[in-house]
This record gives C-alpha cells, sequence and structure tokens, in this order.
C-alpha cells in the first residue's frame, strides 16, 4: 500500500512538471514534449519508484511476535534513522519544494500575462486575426489560471494530510517524545489522515477544474444517451 502511496506522489510532481512546462514554457511544451516522452517519463518514474522503494519494505517489513511491521524490521538504528531522513526529503520535502517553486512561477507568469491582456487595446480597427488572437490568448490563460489554481490547491491538500504522518515518523524514529511507539493509535490516526488524501484529490477536480467537468459531463452525457438508446431498441 505504502508503495502505490510513493507512488501517487511521484505522480503528482511529474504533473507539476508538466503543468509548469506547459504554462511558463509553451513554446518548448509544444514542438519538445509529446505523448511519448510522457509516457517515457511516467514509465521511468514508476520503475525506479518501485525498484528502490520495493526493495527496502521488502527487506524492512514482516511480522515479529504475532504483529506486522512495515518498513520496521531494521539491522541497526543508524540504518533506520539514514532511511527516515532520506524518506522525508524524497516523499515530502523535495515534492513541497516542486510545487512551491513550480506553481509559484504559474502564477507570477499567469498574473504577467493578465496585466498584458489588460493594457493590450484591441481597436475596433483592428483586423479580424487580431481580435481572434487576442481572444485566444485569453481564454488560454483563464484555463491556464483555473488549472494553476487547482493544482494549488491539489498540493496544499497533499501537505496537509501527509505532514501528520511525517511528523510522527520523525518523532518515532528518532524518540524526541518520551515514550514515542511508532505502532500505536496515533499511527492509525495519522495513516487514516493520509490515505485521505486519495479521495480528496478527485473531488477538488470534480469541483475546481472546468475541463475535467466539461469532460465527465460529455462521459455521463454519452453513457444517459447510450441507456436510452438501449432502453428504447428493447421495447
Amino acid at each position: 500500500m505504502w508503495l502505490f502511496l510513493c507512488m501517487s506522489t511521484t505522480n503528482l510532481v511529474l504533473i507539476t512538471l508538466e503543468r509548469y512546462t506547459m504554462g511558463v514554457h509553451p513554446v518548448f511544451y509544444q514542438t519538445r514534449i509529446n505523448k511519448c516522452w510522457i509516457l517515457t517519463s511516467i514509465t521511468v518514474a514508476w520503475f525506479i519508484t518501485i525498484s528502490f522503494q520495493g526493495i527496502l519494505f521488502f527487506y524492512t517489513s514482516g511480522v515479529k511476535d504475532h504483529d506486522c511491521y512495515v518498513v520496521g524490521l531494521w539491522p541497526s538504528r543508524e540504518l533506520e534513522k539514514y532511511f527516515c531522513v532520506y524518506y522525508l526529503i524524497v516523499n515530502f520535502f523535495l515534492p513541497l519544494g516542486v510545487f512551491i517553486g513550480c506553481y509559484g512561477n504559474m502564477l507570477v507568469s499567469t498574473r504577467r500575462r493578465q496585466h498584458v491582456l489588460v493594457n493590450c487595446q484591441v481597436s475596433h480597427e483592428g483586423s479580424d486575426e487580431i481580435r481572434v488572437n487576442y481572444r485566444q490568448t485569453l481564454r488560454l490563460t483563464a484555463t491556464q489560471a483555473n488549472l494553476t489554481k487547482t493544482m494549488v490547491i491539489v498540493s496544499a491538500c497533499f501537505v496537509a494530510c501527509w505532514l501528520p504522518s511525517h511528523v510522527h515518523y520523525f518523532i518515532t524514529t528518532f524518540q524526541l517524545a518520551k515514550n514515542a511507539r511508532f505502532y500505536g493509535r496515533l499511527y492509525r490516526i495519522v495513516t487514516y489522515v493520509a490515505l485521505s488524501n486519495v479521495c480528496v484529490n478527485p473531488l477538488i477536480y470534480a469541483f475546481q477544474y472546468e475541463d475535467f467537468k466539461k469532460a465527465a459531463r460529455k462521459v455521463i452525457g454519452r453513457r444517459g444517451n447510450d441507456l436510452a438508446s438501449t432502453t428504447l431498441s428493447s421495447s
């Protein structure tokens, strides 16, 4: 389960980088980034995550005294602490840095583009081509602003859901609190909070991302039409 959660974090980072490239460097995105490049990036990222994290999970998980331990059976305390630091950097601080850097630049770029559009005076004597380009740029800017806002909310929810789990992991690993135990009632609570992040993201897309809403309406409408056609034909 934790392996797939790590893959989910990797996917979120890749989506962030892809959105950043599309919004801040549109020319490079349109000329260099294609479907094959995206699929290759996802495959490589998943392979690295599964290989490295999977091996660690396999050798440090097991059953001891009739209790199941996930990443809890270490040959030494030093190795456990090193892994804790590595895990927090790779699965929290590195994604957080990517989110802040990418979406910060995207917000600045979008606001700069909006400022240019506001100051751009399109006269009635202008050609139809100028007006069309203006409208297309305006729609593109609005779409990018909506997407950036949606992904910022997704990133904020990621931090809110995962921060308690990572703090708990760090405190129990380094024994910063008296009688700190990794497996206990608090562990279950922070784990459920972290898992809730998987359920929150689809709701955010459904309520915030306009393209997601349009695609969902098309799918629902198409299925409704197919169901109606099937009912009529059967009758």
